[in-house]
């Protein structure tokens, strides 16, 4: 396992046989209330886990939480470590204000993100650019 996973290749790693049924489910078909909830609690995980593929393989192993939750953090280091290689183009300490904002600006209801609102009296088009930087 090497790249993330889609809902399907997360399902075949945690549980084959709800994966056979899953990519055997015709469209419009209709499935047992047991199979859509045993699919619905798979789905959540899936959020939960997420697809990168050391977070699946720890989760299939030890079935830990914390152990998820601690790659998931170590993961985030890295990214944030690796944004000082764009210093030369940009801020990096505005690449870092601008990835830390994104969790907190898209986990209001109903809320997009914004450039401008990355900090206080920031200006969007600067962080626009760092977002840039980062897509290419």
């Amino acid at each position: 396992m090497r790249y993330p996973l889609a809902f399907d290749g997360f399902l075949e790693a945690v549980d084959p046989g709800m994966h056979a049924f899953y990519t055997g489910i015709q469209k419009e078909q209709q499935i047992e209330e047991i199979f859509h909830k045993n699919l619905l609690d798979a789905y959540s995980n899936y959020l939960i886990i997420g697809s990168i593929t050391e977070c699946v393989a720890s989760w299939v192993k030890y079935k830990a939480p914390q152990m998820v939750s601690q790659i998931q953090r170590e993961l985030v280091t890295v990214y944030e470590n690796d944004f000082s290689k764009y210093n030369c183009r940009v801020n990096s300490g505005h690449i870092l204000m601008m990835f830390r904002s994104i969790v907190a600006q898209l986990a209001k209801p109903g809320e997009k993100f914004m450039y401008g609102a990355v900090r206080e009296g920031g200006r969007g088009v600067t962080m626009y650019r760092c977002g840039c930087c980062l897509s290419q």
